[in-house]
């Protein structure tokens, strides 16, 4: 593909994705906020829900973040009650974090937040620009993740 059309698909994506990105982000943010947690907090809760509990280098590994920094947000997912610390029946010295009954809520009800925002987002476009942004951003996943793979 020639340079100038190329540096053009380029100019183009770099004017979108700043007002996608901050358009969704800030909503999520939002979100967080009304159910009075970090964007990390959520993350934690997110994957304990998904592993059914999980030991604290689990955690830390999944999120990306350091072993000192994950038991901070455990810590204060603990304090308000959307998950809870047990040693393992097998090795005492083994501690796993699991999600409460509450914090699955709060995850339920981040979803449910999500749902609605995004459907009005749909809503506003007409049912073919729909399925060309879904075809369009399936392609842009896929292009990604062969990216990563690399």
């Amino acid at each position: 593909m020639k340079k100038s059309k190329m540096d053009r698909y380029i100019s183009q994506l770099e004017n979108l994705f700043p007002d996608i990105i901050e358009g969704m982000s800030f909503k999520v943010v939002q979100e967080l906020a009304e159910l009075k947690i970090t964007l990390a907090q959520f993350q934690a809760l997110s994957l304990l829900a998904e592993k059914k509990g999980c030991i604290m280098s689990e955690l830390a590994k999944g999120m990306s973040q350091s072993f000192s920094t994950t038991t901070g947000i455990v810590d204060r997912l603990i304090r308000d009650g959307l998950a809870r610390r047990e040693r393992d029946k097998k090795d005492r010295r083994v501690v796993r974090v699991f999600i409460t009954s509450k914090g699955k809520y709060t995850v339920g009800q981040f979803k449910r937040y999500r749902k609605e925002h995004l459907i009005s987002i749909l809503e506003s476009l007409k049912e073919k620009d729909r399925k060309t942004l879904i075809q369009a951003m399936g392609i842009l996943s896929q292009a990604i993740k062969r990216q990563r793979k690399r």
